[in-house]
């Protein structure tokens, strides 16, 4: 049975969504209708909205400020955050720019542009700029951690084995699922990385990460594994991503 719903509006209302979503015709401009007094706007159609955006990393002092309705709100000062203002200020639409402070935390997680030393307002020496150009290869801080070099992987002997008895019953044709727990910093993610190298031979190993800024983005870590299982790399073109 097919569903039939019905949307009543009035005149007005109709010459409003009309005005706003439709082009004019030949039809309506030969029957000389023109948009309400109430419609008016500057162009055919509205401005898109407009975003830029300054980082900047450090320490600032929280004022708290009293308003009229008995509530306190509290706002960040400090020449850290008046220097990220000033960055945003001086940002174009559509970009956003971070200090050498942020730039050198977020190294590899985001691909970022050297703009060379700006002088903003308010500094007494110019600043080194950099322009954010989109993500990075890294998704986690042990992969930041690995040009460092890693330290001795000792006291994880159990947790191996029983991870090595999940492999070999997953190649057995009997599917395994592993899940590691624990508090934060305690070497999950490096359990991981041993037992992905230990088990490389005669396996297919495909890597997926959850982060932070893909909470909006439904089935990020799906897309990444398929992208890691097809070779599709970020910058490949619709061309580069068809090809067998």
């Amino acid at each position: 049975m097919r569903e039939i719903r019905t949307l009543r509006l009035t005149r007005r209302e109709l010459e409003t969504w009309l005005w706003w979503n439709c082009e004019p015709t030949a039809q309506s401009k030969e029957s000389g209708w023109k948009p309400p007094t109430y419609c008016a706007r500057a162009s055919s159609r509205p401005h898109p909205v407009e975003i830029r955006i300054g980082v900047n990393t450090g320490e600032v002092v929280i004022r708290s400020i009293s308003t009229s309705e008995g509530h306190v709100e509290y706002t960040p000062i400090g020449h850290t955050t008046n220097l990220a203002s000033r960055m945003q200020a001086i940002a174009r639409s559509g970009s956003i720019l971070t200090s050498e402070n942020t730039q050198r935390l977020a190294e590899g997680y985001f691909q970022s542009k050297a703009l060379g030393p700006v002088q903003i307002k308010g500094m007494a020496q110019p600043v080194n700029v950099f322009e954010v150009a989109g993500l990075g290869p890294l998704r986690t801080r042990l992969q930041r951690l690995a040009s460092r070099g890693y330290t001795k992987f000792v006291g994880r002997e159990s947790e191996l084995a029983q991870m090595r008895r999940a492999l070999e019953s997953a190649r057995a044709a009997h599917g395994q699922l592993v899940a590691a727990m624990g508090d934060p910093g305690v070497g999950k993610s490096r359990l991981f990385f041993e037992f992905k190298a230990m088990a490389q031979s005669g396996c297919l190993v495909l890597e997926a990460c959850s982060v932070s800024h893909g909470k909006a983005s439904a089935y990020l870590p799906v897309i990444d594994l398929l992208k890691g299982y097809f070779k599709i790399a970020t910058e490949d073109d619709d061309r580069a991503r068809r090809e067998p």
